[in-house]
């Protein structure tokens, strides 16, 4: 059997069991081929994702993103995505494990005391949007060319909104950060306004350097993206670096570190000669480096505890998606949110919204490594393996519009669930898994 990779889909192996001459196969043939000629192999959907991922990176407009997911990606996928990946995603554990997750939140705000009616509105109204998000990931990820082409755009603007950052950065010494960020790491001047603090930009910045290593590894690149794909990627890596946040540094180490395991031979060389090439970096940084080292464990276990005993007080109902949850550390500092997805959930949506979270990324990691064993393409499990490492060591994920947590969480969990159905497509098309069934069938009578 071809690879995913290769091939995309599997339909084609389908075809020899049935007559060629037969009516059906005939309309069915000609059907694909004219949505192909027409769509050009999910390029609608790329462009309008493309041009939404610009306006949340590149533009500091946060009405931006929201008016071209309406006005370009919506009705995209309305015609070309949700047709064809609806039916594939009924059976999705990753989609309806986040569906869980996503609806325990809003239920568990509905029975919490003092959460205004208006928020909940808001939540209930944002699940569509964030679905029909993973659904438009899941359905280009399911694509191994659209995927490609998807990380090539994702990975090139964000480098630029990065390279932009850096250039303000070095240039001022810090100071055109916002008051309430510190100088000393690296902050967005440019894109995602909400999110513009150096542990929030950390965590995309590691995600995207992954991905763009990711396909360096896997191959197969014409010059000019292997070229795009390596800029990507340095850029990204060295404005990770310049955020000194330790939970992107952790997140890429696992990402790279999956590649290693996962990828050829050289590519472990070249992985390793890199990691050592940032460890120098920051060593020499003596600056850095003794920041790093000042922030000790930023109160992890302390507040983890702290947390979780606040979870047990409500373990089937939560606090809901507004609850305050302000946590006060033992030197009086104040903690906002458990930093941890999985704690988050349980604090916020009960005992359903943490094992909710926790199949989710459960699921994905199966997909992805099942992907991974089919197709030797490790990218989809590099990609959630890097969400799992930033992830466990902090933040927290609420339904929100087109900003960050869309190309952070989101995109990652809908690459999985894209997989995950091309995954089972492949199952219920390959000819050996269609002749076992059929086998079975006889001998059970």
């Amino acid at each position: 059997m071809r690879s995913l990779w290769q091939r995309g889909h599997f339909g084609r192996a389908q075809i020899s069991l049935l007559p060629e001459d037969s009516p059906y196969v005939r309309r069915s043939i000609e059907t694909c081929r004219t949505i192909g000629g027409v769509v050009r192999r999910h390029d609608l959907l790329l462009v309008a994702y493309a041009l939404c991922f610009a306006a949340m990176v590149l533009t500091n407009d946060l009405a931006a993103p929201r008016a071209l997911y309406f006005i370009a990606v919506l009705p995209a996928a309305l015609f070309v995505a949700l047709p064809f990946t609806g039916r594939l995603l009924a059976g999705s554990a990753v989609f309806w494990s986040i569906v869980a997750y996503l609806v325990a939140m809003g239920l568990a705000s509905l029975v919490s005391h003092g959460i205004p009616a208006n928020e909940l509105n808001r939540h209930f109204r944002l699940i569509p949007l964030v679905l029909t998000f993973i659904a438009v990931v899941a359905f280009l990820a399911s694509d191994a060319r659209s995927l490609r082409r998807i990380l090539l755009f994702s990975c090139v603007i964000i480098s630029l909104s990065a390279l932009y950052n850096m250039v303000v950065y070095l240039a001022y010494d810090g100071k055109m950060c916002p008051p309430v960020i510190s100088p000393e790491r690296l902050c967005a001047v440019l894109g995602m306004p909400d999110y513009f603090n150096s542990t929030n930009l950390s965590a995309p910045y590691a995600l995207y350097a992954v991905a763009a290593v990711a396909v360096l590894v896997h191959g197969g690149l014409s010059r000019i993206d292997r070229v795009l794909f390596s800029s990507s990627a340095a850029i990204l890596a060295a404005a990770l670096i310049l955020t000194g946040s330790r939970g992107g540094y952790v997140a890429a180490a696992l990402g790279c570190g999956v590649l290693a395991v996962c990828g050829p031979r050289w590519s472990r060389l070249a992985i390793a000669t890199a990691g050592v090439l940032a460890v120098a970096a920051v060593a020499v940084d003596t600056h850095l480096r003794d920041l790093l080292l000042a922030r000790g464990l930023s109160y992890r276990p302390e507040l983890w505890s702290a947390y979780l005993a606040m979870a047990f007080e409500r373990p089937l109902t939560g606090v809901g998606i507004l609850g305050n949850i302000n946590m006060p550390m033992h030197d009086g500092y104040v903690v906002d949110q458990p930093h941890n997805l999985v704690l988050s959930g349980f604090v916020r949506g009960g005992i359903v919204g943490a094992l909710a979270m926790a199949a989710t990324i459960a699921a994905s990691i199966y997909y992805a490594l099942r992907y991974w064993l089919a197709t030797r393409n490790a990218i989809p499990l590099a990609l959630i393996v890097t969400m799992f490492g930033y992830g466990m060591l902090d933040y927290q994920l609420l339904a929100t519009y087109p900003t960050w947590p869309w190309i952070t969480f989101w995109f990652p969990i809908g690459v999985c669930a894209g997989i995950e159905t091309a995954l089972k497509d492949a199952a219920q098309l390959d000819p050996a898994a269609v002749s076992s069934q059929a086998d079975r069938s006889r001998a059970t009578g």
